[in-house]
């Protein structure tokens, strides 16, 4: 596991939930390549809480896996009959990919 991404169209609220309720230091922000939100790591993942109606697309979630090879596994995704969203690409974090689960959720790749 990498991250959970929430997105919500009222990030200081919501952080402010994470934070003030269950103790989670979520703090302000600002990466390239993504909008300023509120981010922390929980053991070895990366919580963030970002802005927006519905996420990425009509998601408002995000789960994100670490992998060794994001294009192989996105490849292997894609012929499994699985629809990507985002094709891989190099962000400013590294290399990514988006797919949806069968309910609709985003799910990332992540290569750092």
């Amino acid at each position: 596991m990498a991250a959970v991404l929430l997105h919500s169209p009222h990030p200081e609220r919501l952080a402010a939930f994470y934070r003030e309720r269950l103790g989670v230091p979520l703090e302000p922000m600002a990466l390239p390549d993504f909008p300023p939100h509120y981010a922390c790591e929980v053991g070895q993942v990366y919580f963030a809480v970002m802005p927006g109606e519905g996420g990425l697309g009509s998601s408002p979630a995000c789960v994100a896996f670490h992998v060794e090879d994001v294009a192989s596994r996105a490849l292997a995704l894609e012929e499994a009959g699985v629809p990507c969203d985002f094709p891989p690409r190099r962000t400013s974090l590294g290399f990514i990919a988006r797919f949806r689960d069968p309910d609709g959720n985003l799910v990332e790749l992540y290569q750092p």
